[in-house]
């Protein structure tokens, strides 16, 4: 069975949003690193992968353009004081809106306003352009229809309206009724601090009365309320919020329920959540748990760890944990096929077109010679079985945002635990048990099984040459493997390597005889690193069954173990090979929907580089 867990793809208005690439929209482009409401705003997001929102008004001959203020002057430095709808197009494209404020004498000095179909190249699927109808009336409609008549890049998975006038948001919903509109109001009744609330009912009446799908509110902490904010909700309307700059503000709202958040800083805002601010606001998943002995007591069922080549599942039950390890590039390259001219479609057709079976299957009959694998197949390693004389092992956690794991056990009637990880950047696994722990370690190879041991006797294999501190494998035709364990006090750490491990890079760090000797605080602390990029980096999804949220945290913890990127290609099983048995379907792909399962979570997570 692929080990690979799919992830869910985030559905807009997810529940449990938090600061992402697909929740934060850029206020009028990416308004704090280029002049509001302009082309190098809005490809400035869209370059740095947001979502953004831009406003619109209909010239006096109807021409559809991005503006945010009813007059012209502000962002024009005062050039033209008209209103927007009562100049030509050609007086705002002679607008320069690129050199006002702190923009003036800047790179961006040239810019004009953008017309709608200009803003319209830039959507694509998987983020929201937010279009925000500033018109009072209903006039400017029928004007933006005839724009999307004419483009194919917007499209209702990726374009909705926001209208603060019902008269607007009504005339969308009956001629463009594909298209969300969200009603866009202010939770003030007026624009001053301390001017009182609107009460959440009239939000709610006014998007009803407006036919809306949802509400884009303005966000102020003391009257957003959680209650207010929920009954938003559960009037099955859709919720988002404006305009915040602040990451705690930012992350309060989408733990109020908002699905997506308005700022003029989107880059900053996901730099500081990703790069630490997420302890403002944000607890660690809870650790998946392990019961032990796990469950039949088989390798597949241990807590999984792995470095993108070696794989490590911790298992086990009584006072000895077993640790399988494998490597995903550890095959057999024997066997297959060797594809001939004769092998070509107009011969399978022709063949099958006549019924000729005979003919079909000797296009592809092959001899195998005695001794060698029909096909190129995976292999298994081996374990590492550490004993703590006298321990019962009950309970192992994995928290697969550090990549750390635990395992509690009892000894003399008191608990204690044994602290698991790995390293990506070493290529090491690691353990460290309490001070004064005595414990017995020893190297078991694939071989030592019998199932194992009678079908590679079969294939040319002979058992591996051990050492003090694991074992070497010469293979009938493919590079020598070799597993090495250290222990050092109350730590051990593990590593496996091809061939001569002289300038090996899958080691960072060998003693003398090439023991590894890697401390446990080092592969810990790299652990932690990796991971809080890895997790920074991707989608985040949150839902309200853990048993859910388990699977797919769980699901994209193992497949950010088992690849890298331009690593080793996983397998069917990753490098999760059990030391028992030869793998199911040789552990290769077969189909495509092989490949599709092992690295699916590429896509729905957002970890693109690990294709």
């Amino acid at each position: 069975m692929p080990l690979a867990v799919c992830a869910a793809a985030v559905a807009f208005g997810a529940f449990g949003a938090m600061p992402a690439f697909d929740t934060l929209i850029a206020h009028r482009g990416e308004s704090v690193d280029a002049p509001e409401n302009t082309l190098p705003a809005y490809r400035t997001a869209v370059e740095r992968g947001f979502g953004f929102e831009c406003d619109i008004y209909l010239s006096k001959d109807g021409r559809v353009f991005t503006f945010h203020d009813g007059s012209l002057a502000r962002t024009s430095g005062g050039a033209n004081t008209n209103r927007c709808n009562d100049a030509t197009w050609d007086e705002v494209s002679r607008l320069d809106v690129g050199n006002w404020g702190k923009w003036k004498g800047s790179k961006f000095a040239g810019t004009r306003p953008a017309l709608l179909e200009e803003v319209l190249e830039l959507t694509r699927n998987g983020r929201w352009l937010y279009i925000d109808v500033k018109s009072k009336t209903a006039d400017i409609v029928p004007y933006v229809k005839a724009v999307f008549e004419k483009q194919k890049r917007a499209n209702p998975g990726n374009t909705l309206f926001l209208c603060g006038s019902v008269a607007c948001g009504k005339a969308f919903k009956r001629l463009m009724p594909e298209y969300k509109v969200l009603a866009c109001l202010n939770c003030r009744k007026k624009w001053e601090k301390g001017a009182p609330p609107v009460p959440v009912a009239d939000i709610i009446a006014t998007a009803r009365e407006m036919g809306a799908d949802g509400v884009d509110i303005r966000f102020i902490g003391n009257v957003t309320t959680d209650a207010y904010m929920k009954a938003i909700k559960d009037a099955g309307l859709e919720l988002h919020v404006w305009t915040i700059d602040d990451l705690a503000a930012a992350v309060e709202a989408f733990r109020r329920g908002a699905q997506t958040v308005t700022t003029n800083c989107a880059k900053k805002l996901l730099d500081e959540y990703g790069s630490g601010g997420r302890a403002l606001v944000e607890k660690r998943a809870a650790p998946l748990e392990w019961l032990f002995p796990t469950g039949d007591n088989t390798p597949h069922e241990g807590m999984a760890f792995a470095d993108g080549v070696t794989g490590v599942l911790a298992w086990g039950g009584g006072d000895t944990l077993k640790l399988t390890v494998s490597r995903a590039d550890l095959w057999d390259h024997r066997g297959g096929y060797t594809w001939t001219d004769a092998q070509c479609y107009t011969n399978i057709t022709d063949a099958i077109l006549k019924g000729d079976k005979e003919r079909l299957l000797g296009l592809f009959r092959k001899v195998t010679p005695p001794g060698e694998p029909r096909n190129p197949f995976m292999l298994p390693l081996g374990r590492v079985e550490v004993k703590i004389p006298g321990a019962t092992l009950k309970r192992g956690t994995l928290d697969v945002k550090a990549g750390v794991g635990t395992i509690e056990f009892d000894l003399g009637g008191k608990p204690h635990r044994v602290e698991l990880a790995m390293s990506k950047a070493s290529r090491a696994f690691a353990l460290k048990l309490p001070d004064g722990i005595t414990f017995e370690t020893k190297a078991i190879h694939c071989m030592e099984f019998p199932t194992v041991n009678k079908r590679l006797t079969s294939l040319g294999y002979q058992p591996a040459k051990y050492s003090d501190n694991g074992f070497t494998w010469e293979l009938p035709a493919d590079e020598s493997v070799t597993l090495e364990f250290a222990k050092r006090g109350g730590e051990l750490s593990i590593a496996t390597w091809r061939g001569d491990p002289v300038g090996a890079s899958v080691l960072l760090a060998l003693g003398h005889a090439g023991r590894v000797t890697l401390p446990f605080a080092r592969v810990r602390a790299e652990a932690e690193a990796h991971w809080a990029k890895f997790w920074a980096e991707g989608a985040r999804v949150k839902v309200p069954d853990p048993v859910i949220q388990g699977l797919f945290d769980y699901g994209m913890y193992r497949f950010g173990a088992m690849t890298d990127p331009d690593g080793v290609p996983a397998g069917l099983q990753g490098p999760w090979i059990e030391d028992n048995d030869l793998p199911p379907w040789s552990g290769d792909y077969h189909f495509n929907i092989n490949v599709q399962e092992c690295y699916s979570p590429a896509y729905r997570g957002g970890h693109f580089a690990n294709m």
